[in-house]
């Protein structure tokens, strides 16, 4: 682990766990019986638990993120205003550390992206959405329903060595459809690339997962198609949809 400084503190960020079973362990006991908290690395030892797919995935370099981080750091130092006598060490401490100027425009996309996520679950099972959140989610929400009868919503899974939670499956007949979607300032081009890495990545694990799932229960052993919904976070209404056009069992 590296060492802590001024600029560069040691942060650990929340991590998803599992039961064997598919249930989520996300938090356990506190010691005293007083409330919950996080599920760290010792539990999961200890209880069994098997990390998340994005757990896992946390561990690839992501440069265009890195390369983004960067740059709203170095946008925060030299944006802030500096108090009178206030010596290098300290600025940075506080504007990195204290007021965390870097994440601010991070936290406001991330809060878009959650609120844009849980109302297109809402809105394909059927349910009441938030009505300010229509414009930026029907769109994309009819054209996912174009893809065949839904069947599971935020449905746990269970792999081998690895558990997550995936956002819908649909019963198009011939082929079980995977979904995944996502709110985000910047969409990428279907036609160069499509879906991320990461993403394509998360899918296919989910994808090996449903196929073990789908197995035990004694359903039809049907193609699995998998795409990403990027739904802006900027634009009302814009969205890209990523067929991932690679067998999953290869990715």
């Amino acid at each position: 682990m590296s060492t802590p400084t001024t600029a560069r503190p040691t942060h650990r960020d929340s991590a998803h766990w599992y039961e064997t079973s598919g249930r989520a362990r996300h938090e356990v006991e506190r010691a005293d019986k007083k409330g919950m908290r996080a599920t760290t690395l010792k539990d999961a030892r200890k209880l069994n638990l098997l990390p998340s797919v994005t757990n896992i995935l946390k561990l690839l370099h992501k440069e265009a993120l890195v390369n983004w981080q960067i740059e709203q750091a170095v946008l925060a130092v030299i944006t802030t205003p500096r108090q009178p006598g206030e010596q290098d060490d300290a600025f940075a401490h506080r504007v990195l550390q204290v007021e965390q100027v870097q994440h601010q425009e991070r936290n406001i996309a991330r809060d878009k992206g959650v609120e844009i996520h849980d109302g297109l679950e809402y809105l394909l099972a059927g349910m009441q959405a938030d009505e300010k959140l229509y414009p930026w989610i029907a769109p994309a929400a009819e054209a996912i329903k174009a893809f065949g009868a839904v069947t599971d919503s935020e449905l746990n899974l269970v792999g081998y060595g690895y558990a997550g939670r995936t956002d819908l499956i649909q019963d198009a007949e011939s082929h079980w459809c995977m979904t995944d979607y996502k709110g985000s300032k910047k969409l990428p081009d279907p036609n160069k690339g499509g879906a991320w890495m990461e993403h394509r990545l998360q899918l296919a694990a989910y994808a090996k997962a449903f196929q073990r799932h789908t197995r035990k229960l004694g359903l039809e052993d049907k193609p699995i198609i998998l795409r990403n919904i990027y739904i802006s976070t900027l634009n009302e209404g814009e969205f890209v949809m990523c067929e991932h056009t690679d067998p999953w069992e290869d990715t």
